[in-house]
């Protein structure tokens, strides 16, 4: 019978890490400019109803609308030049996972926002619902990038 734990300790990780690594690369290349166009009509909503937003809610936007822009911008130039030994394509997949955690985060931090009431009262209904598609949708793609 065959003992798992020799078989784990015996596998050849780097192989599927490399194979999954120029997966992510190439997913992420494939779905940069759906994602950046979902990040772009974020900020095109959240910024037409900034005057309606006060205190708390608008610096709390304009942190989370630097962030996303700061992580979406280093995610969306992952350079695929140079990329042609193992190890440095592992650990740019690595990183793009990296990227892609952070980058649901500052969705989910979106989202918490939307349900404050200083924001349900400053902004359309219509842009709401819009914002909540655009969150989902966003974070499909990041999903179809890591599976």
């Amino acid at each position: 019978m065959v003992n798992i734990k020799d078989l784990l300790k015996n596998a050849d990780y780097s192989t599927y890490e490399h194979k999954y690594s120029v997966q992510i690369i190439e997913r992420i290349q494939e779905k940069k400019l759906e994602l950046q166009k979902i990040v772009d009509e974020i900020e095109k909503i959240i910024i037409a109803n900034r005057k309606f937003l006060s205190g708390d809610a608008d610096y709390c936007l304009n942190e989370i609308i630097t962030e996303k822009k700061v992580n979406m911008n280093r995610l969306l130039n992952v350079l695929v030049e140079g990329l042609d030994d193992a190890p440095t394509i592992i650990e740019m997949g690595t990183k793009i996972v990296k990227m892609i955690g952070v980058q649901n985060t500052l969705f989910t931090k979106l989202q918490l926002m939307m349900t404050q009431e200083s924001f349900i009262c400053s902004v359309t209904q219509e842009h709401i619902t819009t914002l909540k598609y655009l969150i989902e949708y966003g974070r499909s793609l990041l999903l179809e990038v890591v599976k």
